[in-house]
């Protein structure tokens, strides 16, 4: 009869702790998707989108916002990076390597690429 108690008490208490689980699990839950698909695309964005493409844009665009404000800050940041995107793609469609563009605010921007080793 003690072993049939001692059961039933571990047995309640592994149930409280599945218990205790499952409500963490209910609140992070819907979470794990977008966790994972972080994780996944960290490495990813860090390797197509260098760290210094994404700060040069931010203060390009951070320039033109606070002179000429924001429409004109976002538009014009946005324009010059499709027109350096394409000449990016253009490089990379040739099989040159090429690295991201880089702004630079008051000046413009550029894609740095190496072909025959000139840059």
């Amino acid at each position: 009869m003690r072993d049939h108690l001692q059961n039933l008490q571990v047995a309640a208490n592994h149930a409280a702790a599945q218990h205790a689980k499952a409500k963490w699990a209910g609140k992070l839950g819907p979470l794990a998707p977008i966790a994972l698909v972080l994780l996944k695309a960290k490495t990813v964005f860090l390797t197509i989108f260098k760290l210094k493409f994404l700060l040069s844009l931010g203060v390009f665009m951070a320039f033109y916002w606070k002179i000429y404000g924001v429409k004109f800050g976002l538009g014009f940041a946005i324009m010059i990076l499709i027109h350096e995107m394409g000449h990016f793609i253009d490089i990379k469609r040739r099989g040159l390597p090429a690295d991201m563009p880089a702004f630079l605010p008051g000046l413009g921007a550029y894609v740095s690429w190496t072909a025959l080793g000139v840059s």
